[in-house]
C-alpha cells in the first residue's frame, strides 16, 4: 500500500483527470462549433459530464473509502500487536538451599519459542537445547527439583515462569553442598539464548544471558 501522502496525491490527480479528460474529449469533438451561447448546449454538456465524470468520481470515492478502512485496520492491528508484545527475561537464583535458572514472560502477551540454546562460553565448546544436558551427573539420592525442556513452538503465557533448572536441598547435608558446588561450576561457564516471537508471528529481540554470576559463590557460602 502507498504511503498516505502519496495516496492523497494520487486520488487528487485521478479526481482531476476524471473531470478534465471527459471535458477535453467533448471540447475536441465539438471544437469546430466554437463556444456556444445557447443554454441548451451547456445543459447538454452538463448531462455529458454527469454521465462520464460522476461515475468515475464515485468509483474513486469508493476506492478512497476502502483505503481509509484498510489503513484504520492496519493501525488497529499494529496497536494490538504492540500491546500484546511478550518480553522474556532469564532470572538466576543462587542461595544456600536453592539454585535455579528461570525464564519469565514479563510482557503483555504470550511468547512462542523458536529456539532455546544453552552453550559454553569457556574453553570447552558445548551446546544443547536444555541446561540439564550440560550438567554433571547428580550423586545418588539427589534429584533436580524442577527443569523444563522448551521445544520450538512452546508457549510461555503472560506472567508465566518456567524453571529451566532448579536444585534444592538442605545446605547442612555435605552431599547436597558438594553437588550444589558442582552445579555452580557447570553453570558459570554457560550462557542461554532464546529466540521467540509474539502470537502474531513477529520476531522479538532474542533474549541472551550469561550465567557467569554463579561463579561469585564458588568456594564461599552461597548468598
Amino acid at each position: 500500500m502507498l504511503p498516505p501522502r502519496r495516496l492523497i496525491i494520487w486520488f487528487a490527480v485521478a479526481g482531476g483527470a476524471a473531470i478534465v479528460v471527459p471535458s477535453a474529449i467533448y471540447a475536441l469533438a465539438f471544437a469546430s462549433q466554437g463556444i456556444s451561447g445557447d443554454p441548451t448546449r451547456w445543459a447538454e454538456f452538463g448531462d455529458y459530464l454527469a454521465g462520464t465524470a460522476v461515475p468515475l468520481l464515485a468509483l474513486l470515492n469508493l476506492g478512497a473509502l476502502v483505503c481509509v478502512a484498510f489503513a484504520i485496520y492496519r493501525l488497529e492491528t499494529s496497536r494490538e500487536q504492540q500491546l500484546l508484545r511478550p518480553n522474556l527475561l532469564v532470572r538466576l537464583g543462587d542461595y544456600e538451599d536453592d539454585i535455579f535458572v528461570k525464564l519469565s514472560n514479563l510482557g503483555l502477551g504470550p511468547a512462542v519459542i523458536r529456539s532455546l540454546r544453552c552453550y559454553s562460553t569457556g574453553s570447552h565448546a558445548q551446546e544443547a537445547s536444555d541446561l540439564v544436558e550440560l550438567m554433571p551427573d547428580l550423586p545418588q539420592g539427589t534429584d533436580w527439583r524442577d527443569f523444563t525442556i522448551l521445544h520450538p513452538g512452546a508457549v510461555i503465557a503472560q506472567g508465566q515462569t518456567e524453571a529451566l533448572l532448579r536444585l534444592s536441598g538442605d545446605p547442612r547435608n555435605p552431599e547436597f553442598a558438594n553437588c550444589a558446588e558442582l552445579v555452580r561450576r557447570a553453570l558459570m561457564d554457560l550462557a542461554v539464548k532464546v529466540d521467540y516471537e509474539d502470537m502474531f508471528g513477529n520476531a522479538m529481540t532474542p533474549t541472551w544471558y550469561s550465567l557467569s554470576g554463579f561463579g561469585r559463590t564458588i568456594g564461599h557460602d552461597a548468598l
